[in-house]
């Protein structure tokens, strides 16, 4: 009776302990650390000018981005699901697939045709700078600021602030943005005469099945142009 008296308080510590340790693991998960699997949901606004246009409400207004160890995919959806467009990436075997659906038509684009994502043509070797060092946090992850400056004078200046709290392999693969070591959480991109401003609001941990890194059936080979031309032909 006396060894469980002593005992006990020791018990009592342990468990303590082990649930501190347990819930401050948990708690780093949920704010970004080691982050290797999950979801990035980002809204997309866009400037006063932009959102009077009167094909406006075609425009997407949310952005997902799926990643599991090697993989991501990034979906653009339009309202009233006329359309959706999709990016997957495969970065150990180095594909890159560009997704179209609109209406009943579906189409996609390998790599080998694609090239770079075509929504960022405008910035395509353009110098990656990092000012001083500055953060600010993002749908609860910390992010630092990077900068491009194009060459195109018609172009502004980009701000992106990325987070290194995510662990996604080349996260910014396919893009000019690929020296940036980490998965972007707030910034725009110009297309067409478009400017589309991009910021993460919720970030989670959840477990991504793989048939979502896979063509779905029914989507036939197609051009870059042809996709390119049925985008503009739904936004404009």
């Amino acid at each position: 009776m006396t060894d469980i008296i002593k005992n006990t308080p020791l018990r009592i510590v342990y468990l303590l302990t082990l649930s501190v340790i347990i819930f401050s693991c948990q708690s780093r998960q949920k704010a970004g650390e080691g982050i290797n699997e999950g979801q990035v949901i980002y809204k997309i606004t866009y400037p006063p000018e932009i959102e009077s246009h009167s094909m406006a409400f075609l425009f997407p207004r949310q952005m997902s981005l799926l990643f599991k160890q090697d993989k991501q995919k990034t979906t653009l959806k339009g309202n009233m699901n006329i359309y959706s467009l999709d990016f997957i990436h495969f970065n150990q075997s180095d594909s890159f697939f560009t997704l179209l659906k609109v209406l009943d038509k579906k189409m996609y684009v390998p790599s080998t045709s694609s090239g770079d994502i075509f929504l960022f043509k405008n910035y395509s070797n353009e110098q990656v700078t990092f000012p001083q060092v500055e953060t600010r946090k993002i749908a609860g992850f910390t992010c630092e600021k990077a900068e491009i400056n194009p060459t195109d004078q018609k172009l502004a200046n980009l701000v992106i602030w990325f987070t290194r709290e995510i662990n996604l392999q080349k996260p910014n693969r396919n893009t000019p943005f690929e020296q940036i070591p980490g998965v972007m959480l707030e910034f725009d991109v110009k297309y067409q005469n478009v400017t589309f401003q991009f910021k993460a609001d919720k970030i989670s941990s959840s477990l991504i099945d793989d048939h979502e890194f896979s063509i779905p059936e029914g989507y036939n080979k197609t051009s870059i142009q042809e996709i390119e031309s049925l985008i503009q032909g739904v936004i404009y």
